[in-house]
């Protein structure tokens, strides 16, 4: 009873234009008492007149966004990455928004593995320091049935992969690329190393 969901599949001239006002009116004489609204795929949603480049014409859906936030209501975009890894259209999408969350897949994944992914915040608001640094999760089966999260520390585990290539020879770009890190990362990295006395 605490969860409503609206789908194309479900409705005959299918779901709103949240690009629109009167698609937003649609949307939103349905939050009553709602505190979580998931927008998935956005840009299934923000169809028509959002051109995906252009930040002029996101300006409706960041005032939607904001008269949600000002409602009470907290909202979950979920959008896709484009060939790079970032977000596709313009970053205007991201001027309002608290937290940006990017999840990708590690270099060495393997479909057979399913849920197992990065976790990088690349906007955070009102978090920092530790609260912040990227990690690795994945969804395993349990031996008496059931599933659990399996979380490992990212910074901790590239730093000794650095560590380990180093210590076979590997030059800092030559680490940076089998690791797919920039090099100042690699850098810090190597630094650390060589002050805790893990490398010479």
């Amino acid at each position: 009873d605490r969860l409503k969901i609206v789908t194309p599949d479900l409705l005959e001239h299918g779901v709103p234009n949240l690009a629109t006002p009167r698609g937003q009116a649609q949307i939103e004489q349905h939050l009553n008492g709602v505190e979580l609204l998931v927008l998935d795929p956005l840009s299934a949603l923000f169809r028509g007149d959002i051109a995906e480049n252009e930040s002029e014409s996101w300006n409706s859906a960041q005032e939607f966004m904001l008269r949600l936030r000002r409602g009470g209501v907290t909202c979950v975009l979920m959008h896709h990455s484009g060939k790079e890894g970032r977000q596709r259209g313009t970053s205007k999408r991201e001027d309002v928004l608290d937290l940006v969350v990017a999840l990708r897949h590690p270099r060495n994944y393997s479909a057979t593995e399913g849920a197992r992914f990065e976790v990088h915040f690349e906007k955070a608001r009102a978090a920092f320091g530790k609260d912040v640094e990227p990690f690795e999760a994945q969804l395993t089966n349990r031996s008496g049935g059931g599933h659990a999260w399996t979380v490992r520390d990212l910074v901790a585990q590239t730093y000794a992969e650095t560590v380990r290539l180093s210590q076979e020879g590997l030059t800092q770009p030559e680490i940076a690329k089998e690791l797919g890190k920039n090099k100042s990362t690699i850098s810090r990295h190597l630094k650390t190393a060589r002050e805790k006395g893990d490398l010479p």
